[in-house]
Formats: structure tokens, C-alpha cells, sequence
């Protein structure tokens, strides 16, 4: 037996507008002999909106039947578009409107409206192809497709927009330098930037922002990057390529990410909250943008003074990091040792021999030894190969040998030489394991504070 409902909708709040709707489709109803199983009504809903889960639409579908049949004043009340009416035909329903213009309850009045439907789907199929081949052409001639305006470009896509490119710049040099996704998010939020949709920054936007590669000046096309000629690029490509790789690294999962090509970044420390400092146009607190800032010029070379210096008086006692050689073995051997439990766990729970949670809990906590010992493993080699560094410059001399003062000078020119042509990551790498470094608020020359890690192991002596 036939069910019969009422729809009414209207896209904004105005109770009598609904009231009249449902008067005129119970009027039909009446007179027709229907009775009225139940109202659905979606107020201040938007025809032109798809109506999802939570609208009194989704309902209606949800309770009715092949052979039922609801009833609206017209179609515009009752249908987003003619697709809609298909929706309602697949699941049998019937469909009136008060007006006229729909009645699938009639032979004559089902096929108009079939042959409606299959308009509306040839049309939307042949609006679809022209679309398709629009978009092909563009593919070919590495044009981007038109979208929704991406942040850093004009609305045409291609065109930089000065004030948002110079964001993206920044965001491209962070990662680049070591600083995280998060730590970029934050600190995109914490400055008021907002990106073309008006919403806050989150996590997944920047990443995606990272992963495009049209800041580069390229398309992906077909699963391949391709350079575009039309699109001016606000990064330089190589970087851009860069950071994709980093991002769709697995490994990036336990490690960082990026090469780093600022000498303090992830090193330097801010004196007011204690978090890493990033370059960003300058060294800057990674937790808040309003904690300590310092240009590379005003730090860098108070930090390799301090090194020059912590090479020159600390080496007899680095010399004593040789020992973790020998840690580094046996945590090794440990590391092999908890990966071959948790392999005999998998295989006994592969035989049925451990129930699923026994088997879990097991698992559980061997990956809680690992990470320990992984963790142990890293600083060991760390110091291990910080101990070998320093052999192989012929930095160290023999505890306890007094140097000349008149001899100070001399030494310390040639440490600073040598320190001068190491690369990057080996100043960086000396800097982690030589000095500790803070920056505090202000303007002051005396605002970076380092400090030596390594105790003087050397003897001064005046020559006089």
C-alpha cells in the first residue's frame, strides 16, 4: 500500500512561506484521499546546495518506499535538479507537485518526466565532455586548470601575488631548513595570515601548499611533473622539487626531514620559552613569533667564535668520547637482538600459539625497548663519530699537554681554517655537541648566550 508524504523547503527563515507550502500540498491531499503520513520541511536550505546528512531531504529518502509518493507545491521546492528526480525514480517513489508540472502517479505524467530526466542527463554529460576536452588542451600546453584561486597567485594562476608569495617563500625556506609542518602552521596562525579561503592554516593545507608543485612553475600531468611555461614560479623549482621528495619520504616519519641550509636552525634555543629557533628571514622562536628574533649576521659568528674556542680548549677531553665506540656495538647488538622478538611474537601468533591481545601487548612492549634503545644508539654514534671528526682535522691533543700562550694565536687561526672548510653538516653536527646556545629578548650585543659542553681539558702556561 502507497504512503503518502509532504516536502516543502525554501532557501531562507520565513515561517509563513513554509505554513502556505504545506497548506497547499495538504489541500491536494485532501482532495485526492491521501492521508498524510508525515511532514518533511528544510528551512533556510539553499536549492542550489547539495542537501546532505542532518536536512529533513535525507530523511524523506530514508523512510520512503517503491510506491510511495511525495507531494510538493513545485518542482524548484522539491528538486535540486532533475538528478534528483532520477534519484527519487531508482527508488521507485512517485512524484506531484501541486502546480502541475510533475505527476509520475499517471502514465502520461511519469513519461514527461522521464523524458525530463534524460535531458537533463544529456545535457549534463555533454557539458561534462566539452569540460574534458577543455581540460585535455590545457594539459597539453602545461596551462593550469581552472580552479579555485590558489594562495601566492592571482585568480588566473599563473600570476604571483606579491604579499602571499613572499609567505609562500617562507614557508618553502622553513621546511627546507628543518622545521616541521606543525611548527610552519603555527606559526602562520599565531601571525594572522590567512589563507584565500578565509579559514585558519591547518596542518593539511600547508602540507598540501609544500606538495604543490605549480610554486615551482610546474604541472603534474598524467601522474608526471611537467614545466609550465605560462605559470611564473615564486620558488625556485629545485627547491620545490626538493621538499616534495622530503614530504613523500617514509623515513621522514622517525627522522627530520630536510637538509638543513641555515648553520643554528633546530639549534639555536629561545631563552623564553626554551623551543627551537627556525630561519625564516631571520632566526626566530619556533613556538611564538613574539619571543626573541636575531639576524644570521648577529649570531653566527658569536657561535663559531665559541666553537673555535671550545675546540681549542676542550680537545683532551672529547678525546673520552671514544669510549662510546664500544656503546654503540653493544646497543646494536641489543637493537638485533628486540627485532628478532618481535619477529618469534609474529611468527607464534602466524602458528596460533598467542591470542591476538596477548600478541599485541607483547609487541607493545618490545617497541618501547626499541625505541630506548634507538634512541641511546643515536646519541652513542652521535658523540662516536663527533670523537672521529675531531681525529681526522687533528683538532685534539694530548690531555694534560700544557700550550704556550705566544703558541695560542697560531692554533687558533689554524682550528678556525679548518673549521672554515668543513661543510655544513659537519659545523652543525660539532655545534650540537660543542656549545649550547640561547638567544634572550632585546637589542643587546650580549643577548646569545653559549655555553661550553665540553670541560677544558688543556693546561695554559705563561711563557714567562
Amino acid at each position: 500500500m502507497s504512503r503518502f508524504y509532504v516536502y516543502a523547503r525554501q532557501s531562507i527563515d520565513h515561517a509563513e512561506g513554509i505554513d502556505r507550502q504545506l497548506a497547499r500540498c495538504r489541500m491536494l491531499c485532501d482532495a485526492r484521499d491521501w492521508p498524510v503520513e508525515a511532514e518533511f520541511v528544510d528551512n533556510a536550505t539553499s536549492a542550489t546546495k547539495r542537501r546532505g546528512v542532518g536536512t529533513q531531504w535525507v530523511e524523506l529518502l530514508a523512510v520512503m518506499e517503491p510506491g510511495d509518493v511525495v507531494v510538493a507545491v513545485d518542482v524548484d521546492r522539491l528538486l535540486r535538479s532533475l538528478e534528483d528526480l532520477v534519484d527519487l525514480q531508482k527508488l521507485g517513489v512517485r512524484v506531484l507537485t501541486v502546480d502541475g508540472e510533475i505527476d509520475t502517479t499517471t502514465a502520461d505524467g511519469e513519461f514527461r518526466a522521464a523524458m525530463l530526466a534524460s535531458i537533463a542527463r544529456f545535457e549534463t554529460r555533454r557539458k561534462r565532455e566539452r569540460q574534458l576536452r577543455a581540460n585535455d588542451a590545457r594539459k597539453a600546453q602545461a596551462r593550469p586548470l581552472p580552479t579555485r584561486r590558489r594562495y601566492g597567485y592571482e585568480s588566473d594562476g599563473v600570476t604571483p601575488r606579491a604579499e602571499e608569495a613572499k609567505v609562500v617563500q617562507d614557508m618553502f625556506a622553513a621546511f627546507a631548513d628543518g622545521a616541521s609542518v606543525r611548527s610552519i602552521t603555527l606559526g602562520l596562525v599565531r601571525d594572522g595570515i590567512e589563507p584565500t579561503t578565509g579559514k585558519q592554516w591547518s596542518t593539511r593545507r600547508v602540507r598540501d601548499t609544500l606538495n604543490n608543485p605549480a610554486y615551482g612553475g610546474e604541472l603534474l600531468r598524467d601522474g608526471e611533473v611537467v614545466s609550465s611555461s605560462f605559470i611564473t614560479p615564486v620558488v625556485d623549482p629545485e627547491l620545490a622539487a626538493h621538499v616534495r621528495a622530503v614530504l613523500a619520504d617514509e623515513a621522514r616519519r622517525t627522522t627530520p626531514g630536510s637538509a638543513v641550509r641555515h648553520q643554528l636552525s633546530g639549534i639555536a634555543r629561545c631563552a623564553v620559552c626554551g623551543e627551537s629557533m627556525f630561519f625564516m628571514r631571520d632566526y626566530r622562536c619556533r613556538a611564538d613569533p613574539t619571543h626573541p628574533s636575531i639576524r644570521k649576521g648577529r649570531i653566527e659568528p658569536v657561535v663559531e667564535r665559541a666553537v673555535v674556542d671550545a675546540l681549542f680548549l676542550g680537545g683532551g677531553a672529547l678525546m673520552k668520547l671514544d669510549s662510546d665506540a664500544a656503546s654503540v656495538t653493544a646497543l646494536s647488538a641489543k637493537l638485533t637482538k628486540l627485532e628478532e622478538l618481535s619477529a618469534q611474537v609474529l611468527s607464534y601468533r602466524a602458528d596460533e600459539l598467542l591470542s591476538p591481545a596477548v600478541t599485541r601487548q607483547r609487541l607493545l612492549a618490545l617497541k618501547s625497548d626499541r625505541d630506548t634503545v634507538e634512541a641511546a644508539l643515536d646519541a652513542a654514534r652521535e658523540k662516536s663519530a663527533v670523537a672521529r671528526l675531531l681525529l681526522d682535522l687533528h683538532l685534539r691533543v694530548v690531555p694534560g699537554e700544557a700550550i704556550k700562550l705566544s703558541d695560542s694565536a697560531a692554533v687558533k687561526a689554524e682550528i678556525r681554517s679548518r673549521w672554515s672548510a668543513l661543510d655544513l653538516e659537519t659545523q652543525r653536527t660539532l655545534i650540537r655537541a660543542l656549545v649550547d646556545v640561547e638567544v634572550a629578548p632585546g637589542r643587546a650585543a650580549d643577548r646569545v648566550t653559549v655555553r661550553h659542553l665540553v670541560a677544558t681539558a688543556l693546561n695554559v702556561e705563561d711563557e714567562s
